[in-house]
Protein backbone atom coordinates (compact mmCIF):
# COMPACT_ATOMS: atom_id res chain seq x y z
CA UNK A 1 0.00 0.00 0.00
CA UNK A 2 1.33 3.57 -0.59
CA UNK A 3 -0.14 6.47 1.11
CA UNK A 4 0.08 9.93 0.67
CA UNK A 5 -0.65 13.13 2.25
CA UNK A 6 -0.24 17.18 0.45
CA UNK A 7 -0.82 20.59 2.22
CA UNK A 8 -1.46 22.63 -0.50
CA UNK A 9 -2.53 26.02 1.32
CA UNK A 10 -3.89 26.91 5.10
CA UNK A 11 -7.13 25.26 5.04
CA UNK A 12 -6.57 23.11 1.80
CA UNK A 13 -5.83 19.60 2.25
CA UNK A 14 -5.04 16.69 -0.56
CA UNK A 15 -4.97 13.17 1.06
CA UNK A 16 -5.13 9.59 -0.73
CA UNK A 17 -3.92 6.21 -0.56
CA UNK A 18 -3.50 2.77 -3.69
CA UNK A 19 -4.39 -0.29 -2.45
CA UNK A 20 -3.02 -2.90 -4.05
CA UNK A 21 -5.49 -6.17 -3.62
CA UNK A 22 -4.14 -9.93 -2.94
CA UNK A 23 -5.32 -10.50 -7.00
CA UNK A 24 -3.19 -7.57 -7.73
CA UNK A 25 -6.01 -5.38 -8.42
CA UNK A 26 -5.63 -1.65 -7.86
CA UNK A 27 -8.24 0.36 -5.58
CA UNK A 28 -8.31 4.35 -5.45
CA UNK A 29 -9.16 6.52 -2.76
CA UNK A 30 -8.25 10.28 -2.19
CA UNK A 31 -9.95 13.41 -0.08
CA UNK A 32 -9.20 16.93 -0.87
CA UNK A 33 -10.36 19.16 2.16
CA UNK A 34 -11.27 22.79 2.05
CA UNK A 35 -11.81 24.93 5.13
CA UNK A 36 -12.20 28.39 5.14
CA UNK A 37 -13.49 30.63 8.61
CA UNK A 38 -15.28 34.07 7.72
CA UNK A 39 -17.10 36.14 10.18
CA UNK A 40 -16.62 33.47 12.66
CA UNK A 41 -18.19 30.74 10.94
CA UNK A 42 -16.22 27.58 9.47
CA UNK A 43 -16.86 26.87 6.02
CA UNK A 44 -15.78 23.01 4.98
CA UNK A 45 -16.06 21.71 1.45
CA UNK A 46 -14.73 17.96 1.28
CA UNK A 47 -14.23 15.72 -2.04
CA UNK A 48 -13.66 12.02 -2.00
CA UNK A 49 -13.43 9.74 -4.36
CA UNK A 50 -13.20 6.19 -4.69
CA UNK A 51 -12.30 4.24 -7.45
CA UNK A 52 -13.44 7.27 -9.93
CA UNK A 53 -16.67 7.73 -7.71
CA UNK A 54 -16.44 11.30 -6.62
CA UNK A 55 -18.61 12.73 -3.36
CA UNK A 56 -19.22 16.12 -2.28
CA UNK A 57 -20.04 17.34 0.86
CA UNK A 58 -20.72 20.78 2.15
CA UNK A 59 -20.45 21.80 5.81
CA UNK A 60 -21.06 24.85 8.15
CA UNK A 61 -19.76 24.83 11.30
CA UNK A 62 -19.39 20.70 10.81
CA UNK A 63 -23.08 20.74 10.12
CA UNK A 64 -23.90 19.18 6.59
CA UNK A 65 -26.06 20.92 4.31
CA UNK A 66 -27.04 20.90 0.74
CA UNK A 67 -25.11 22.85 -1.90
CA UNK A 68 -27.12 25.83 -2.58
CA UNK A 69 -27.58 26.30 1.50
CA UNK A 70 -24.00 26.23 1.61
CA UNK A 71 -23.09 28.86 -1.35
CA UNK A 72 -25.74 30.58 0.09
CA UNK A 73 -24.56 31.45 3.76
CA UNK A 74 -20.93 31.67 2.12
CA UNK A 75 -21.91 34.25 -0.14
CA UNK A 76 -23.86 36.48 2.86
CA UNK A 77 -20.76 35.71 5.19
CA UNK A 78 -18.62 37.20 2.06
CA UNK A 79 -20.74 39.97 2.00
CA UNK A 80 -20.87 40.73 5.74
CA UNK A 81 -16.98 40.47 5.77
CA UNK A 82 -16.82 42.95 2.23
CA UNK A 83 -19.62 45.62 4.54
CA UNK A 84 -17.50 45.55 7.44
CA UNK A 85 -13.98 46.28 5.47
CA UNK A 86 -15.84 48.84 4.04
CA UNK A 87 -17.06 49.92 7.08
CA UNK A 88 -13.32 50.29 8.64
CA UNK A 89 -12.05 52.10 5.82
CA UNK A 90 -14.44 54.26 5.56
CA UNK A 91 -13.54 55.42 9.51
CA UNK A 92 -10.58 54.92 9.02
CA UNK A 93 -10.71 57.70 5.90
CA UNK A 94 -12.72 59.94 8.33
CA UNK A 95 -10.17 59.89 10.92
CA UNK A 96 -7.87 60.71 8.54
CA UNK A 97 -9.35 63.57 7.35
CA UNK A 98 -10.31 64.93 10.71
CA UNK A 99 -6.52 64.50 11.46
CA UNK A 100 -5.27 66.23 8.37
CA UNK A 101 -7.93 69.14 9.07
CA UNK A 102 -6.84 69.57 12.96
CA UNK A 103 -2.99 69.73 11.80
CA UNK A 104 -3.98 72.00 9.02
CA UNK A 105 -5.65 74.24 11.38
CA UNK A 106 -3.04 74.41 13.85
CA UNK A 107 -0.48 75.34 11.52
CA UNK A 108 -2.84 78.22 9.97
CA UNK A 109 -3.01 79.25 13.64
CA UNK A 110 1.05 78.86 13.97
CA UNK A 111 1.33 81.03 11.02
CA UNK A 112 -1.50 83.87 11.77
CA UNK A 113 0.15 84.51 15.50
CA UNK A 114 3.44 84.85 13.76
CA UNK A 115 2.32 87.16 11.77
CA UNK A 116 0.81 88.84 14.16
CA UNK A 117 3.55 89.30 16.19
CA UNK A 118 5.42 90.73 13.21
CA UNK A 119 2.83 93.01 12.60
CA UNK A 120 2.56 94.31 16.05
CA UNK A 121 6.36 94.97 16.29
CA UNK A 122 6.85 96.87 13.12
CA UNK A 123 3.98 98.90 13.86
CA UNK A 124 6.16 99.45 17.34
CA UNK A 125 8.27 100.68 15.91
CA UNK A 126 7.37 103.23 13.69
CA UNK A 127 5.26 104.43 15.79
CA UNK A 128 8.01 105.23 17.68
CA UNK A 129 8.66 109.17 18.18
CA UNK A 130 12.07 108.48 17.24
CA UNK A 131 11.33 107.26 13.72
CA UNK A 132 8.16 108.83 13.11
CA UNK A 133 10.26 111.66 10.97
CA UNK A 134 12.03 108.99 9.36
CA UNK A 135 8.48 107.30 8.16
CA UNK A 136 9.00 106.16 4.36
CA UNK A 137 5.46 105.00 3.33
CA UNK A 138 4.26 102.43 0.57
CA UNK A 139 2.90 103.41 -2.46
CA UNK A 140 0.79 100.73 -2.80
CA UNK A 141 -0.78 98.63 0.17
CA UNK A 142 -1.73 98.89 3.46
CA UNK A 143 0.99 101.47 4.58
CA UNK A 144 0.34 104.31 2.55
CA UNK A 145 -0.33 107.10 4.70
CA UNK A 146 0.16 107.56 8.55
CA UNK A 147 -3.60 106.82 9.02
CA UNK A 148 -3.47 103.72 7.40
CA UNK A 149 -0.55 102.56 9.92
CA UNK A 150 -3.15 103.99 12.74
CA UNK A 151 -5.91 101.99 11.47
CA UNK A 152 -3.50 98.41 11.37
CA UNK A 153 -3.04 99.21 14.94
CA UNK A 154 -6.88 98.99 15.65
CA UNK A 155 -7.20 96.27 13.68
CA UNK A 156 -4.32 94.21 15.33
CA UNK A 157 -6.85 93.48 18.45
CA UNK A 158 -9.55 93.07 15.90
CA UNK A 159 -7.47 90.30 13.50
CA UNK A 160 -7.10 88.31 17.27
CA UNK A 161 -10.56 88.39 18.26
CA UNK A 162 -11.35 87.18 14.59
CA UNK A 163 -8.68 83.97 14.93
CA UNK A 164 -10.69 83.33 18.03
CA UNK A 165 -14.25 82.70 16.60
CA UNK A 166 -12.57 80.80 13.41
CA UNK A 167 -11.13 78.28 15.68
CA UNK A 168 -13.85 78.30 17.84
CA UNK A 169 -15.86 77.40 14.66
CA UNK A 170 -13.36 74.96 13.38
CA UNK A 171 -13.56 77.22 9.94
CA UNK A 172 -10.55 75.84 7.92
CA UNK A 173 -10.77 78.01 4.99
CA UNK A 174 -11.49 81.26 6.93
CA UNK A 175 -9.01 80.53 8.68
CA UNK A 176 -6.11 80.20 5.72
CA UNK A 177 -7.57 83.18 4.29
CA UNK A 178 -7.12 85.38 7.00
CA UNK A 179 -3.24 83.73 7.10
CA UNK A 180 -2.94 84.35 3.98
CA UNK A 181 -3.75 87.92 4.39
CA UNK A 182 -2.12 89.18 7.61
CA UNK A 183 1.40 87.65 5.88
CA UNK A 184 0.82 89.69 3.27
CA UNK A 185 0.45 92.78 5.76
CA UNK A 186 3.38 91.30 7.29
CA UNK A 187 5.45 91.28 4.63
CA UNK A 188 4.39 95.11 3.46
CA UNK A 189 5.33 96.48 6.82
CA UNK A 190 8.44 95.08 6.87
CA UNK A 191 9.57 96.99 3.82
CA UNK A 192 8.06 99.76 5.11
CA UNK A 193 10.45 99.18 7.80
CA UNK A 194 13.23 98.36 6.31
CA UNK A 195 12.83 101.78 3.58
CA UNK A 196 12.18 103.79 6.63
CA UNK A 197 15.39 102.40 8.40
CA UNK A 198 17.29 102.95 5.35
CA UNK A 199 16.36 106.35 5.44
CA UNK A 200 16.81 107.40 9.05
CA UNK A 201 20.59 106.14 8.49
CA UNK A 202 21.01 108.33 5.43
CA UNK A 203 19.39 111.47 6.60
CA UNK A 204 19.78 111.46 10.50
CA UNK A 205 23.21 113.50 11.81
CA UNK A 206 22.52 112.86 15.43
CA UNK A 207 24.60 109.90 16.71
CA UNK A 208 22.38 109.50 20.36
CA UNK A 209 19.42 108.94 17.99
CA UNK A 210 21.34 106.66 15.52
CA UNK A 211 22.49 104.88 18.25
CA UNK A 212 18.52 104.53 19.78
CA UNK A 213 17.35 103.50 16.71
CA UNK A 214 19.99 100.69 16.15
CA UNK A 215 18.61 99.53 19.87
CA UNK A 216 15.34 99.64 18.71
CA UNK A 217 15.55 97.06 15.49
CA UNK A 218 18.11 95.03 17.57
CA UNK A 219 15.06 94.67 20.50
Amino acid sequence: MCKYTLVVSVGLIFGGAILVGSSGTFKESSVSERHRVIQGIEFSHILRSDNGVIQEQYLVNGVPLEHDEYQKLLEQAHLKQLRGDDAIRIEKDKKRMVWQQDIAMVMAEKSIKKSLEAIEASLTLLEHEAIRPYVVYASTGVATTKYRLAELVKSVGAWQKQLADLMHKQDLKSIEKLSNQLETVARELEVVVDETMKNAIARCDDTLVLKQLLELVTQ
